[in-house]
């Protein structure tokens, strides 16, 4: 194994093993959202004459306070508060198909593909993600590697999907990816106040190879009834959000570039080592921020929800 990927494959399976045991990073609650808008609504407890008497009369040294990194207070803006109700019907302002959450077969209909054709489902694995890219650019040199009518993508898997969706013709750009890239160009061993690695690195490196023809040509195939989907997870809901990759290239202006980047890098951004990605949506006449994260949180890879696989089980049995 080159020692640059053994390098970068330990560092990410430490990563998410320590991601795993880490108590901070316990399964989310399905009501965060809620959670979140009710801390921005709270008031401040009033102590009583009597408290208020009994801590004058036993001062205690505050602690000092850390200041934050000046980077890190660009990092952290006010977010406006938002309830579950909210949460549970939000868009992309201007594009209403972007996404769908990913437990739910009645939200996953909206996605499914018009073409016909096998589905490719691309699973986490930081830098053992190359094992997929090898297996990929082989069948293409095989002669049978088939066109996909949907390719799905989680974490670096994400990464994969653009490349795996648009065909052979991309293999060796998907080569490169794995073969001229070190952990500089993914992380920077520095913390902000969300994370302790900074992935502006990987943001930088994203924004570098989605480039505007890629996303044409992404939306190209949307158009033939072929879908580019990618999951991240809804850190306020706890939930899976999948997302119609497809239709948003399909817009094709700055915002829909920025949000294709967006949604790519959050996926990939692993709670705690890596800063969530915060996303605009609206919802009832306001627009809110959302924070996604890693898609492989809810699972490791993604096909259709699980109610629709249960079905589909029973149904065979």
């Amino acid at each position: 194994m080159h020692p640059i990927r053994a390098v970068l494959s330990l560092a990410v399976s430490i990563m998410v093993i320590g991601a795993m045991a880490w108590p901070s990073l316990a399964p989310l609650p399905l009501d965060a959202g809620s959670a979140y808008a009710q801390s921005r609504n709270a008031q401040p407890k009033t102590a009583t004459p009597k408290q208020a008497t009994r801590k004058q009369a036993t001062p205690k040294q505050a602690a000092p306070k850390i200041p934050l990194p000046k980077q890190a207070e660009k990092e952290q803006p006010g977010r406006t508060p938002f309830t579950p109700e909210d949460e549970a019907v939000a868009t992309i302002p201007g594009i209403a198909d972007a996404r769908v959450w990913g437990d739910t077969d009645t939200d996953f209909q909206r996605v499914l593909p018009t073409a016909s054709g096998p589905w490719l489902a691309l699973s986490g694995g930081g830098a053992d993600g190359a094992f997929g890219a090898g297996l990929l650019t082989g069948w293409s040199q095989s002669g049978n590697r088939p066109e996909f009518a949907v390719v799905t993508g989680a974490s670096i898997g994400a990464l994969i999907g653009p490349y795996a969706f648009l065909g052979s013709g991309y293999d060796e750009e998907l080569r490169k990816n794995f073969t001229s890239i070190t952990a500089a160009d993914v992380f920077e061993d520095h913390a902000t106040a969300e994370s302790l690695l900074d992935s502006w690195p990987l943001k930088r490196l994203i924004e570098q190879r989605m480039t505007r023809e890629m996303l044409a040509a992404i939306a190209a195939e949307h158009r033939k009834g072929r879908r580019l989907l990618v999951a991240t997870t809804n850190l306020d809901a706890g939930r899976r959000v999948v997302w119609n990759m497809g239709a948003i290239a399909e817009r094709g202006d700055d915002k829909a570039l920025k949000l294709f980047r967006d949604v790519l890098l959050a996926s990939c951004s692993i709670p705690g080592f890596f800063s969530p990605v915060a996303i605009e949506v609206e919802a009832n006449g306001k627009k809110f921020r959302e924070m996604h994260g890693d898609g492989t949180i809810t699972a490791p890879f993604f096909v259709v929800p699980e109610s629709r696989s249960s079905r589909a089980r029973s149904a065979s049995r």
